[in-house]
């Protein structure tokens, strides 16, 4: 169970992209163009509120993490992944965080038991 405030994602880029690494403040981040999913209301509602240069809706992950390696998008919010440096791997291609951000999402997160 995760409690409200506890869950973060962080701000994941196409590992090519480093320049985007440098983006250490919300005002940097603002000038970037995110991908999400709109039926992930909360993912979708806090990427709204960041102000951002552009926010695109697309319905798959595979789908997003392309426009990623196709400079469509510059990134995606995403769970923090356990490897040694937070990355993911999504059809060959790996995705990093930027360093030292994360992103509070607000609600909780609890599972049914039987």
């Amino acid at each position: 169970m995760v409690r409200e405030g506890e869950f973060t994602a962080g701000i994941y880029v196409y590992h090519q992209n480093q320049h985007l690494l440098k983006y250490q403040s919300l005002e940097q981040i603002r000038q970037l163009t995110a991908v999400s999913n709109k039926n992930w209301t909360v993912d979708w509602q806090v990427l709204t509120s960041m102000n951002l240069s552009g926010l695109v809706h697309s319905g798959q992950f595979p789908a997003m993490t392309k426009m990623l390696v196709k400079g469509r998008v510059d990134f995606m919010l995403a769970p923090f992944y356990n490897s040694a440096d937070l990355s993911f791997v999504e059809q060959a291609q790996k995705f990093i965080p930027i360093p030292n951000i994360k992103v509070g999402l607000p609600g909780e997160r609890v599972y049914a038991l039987s």
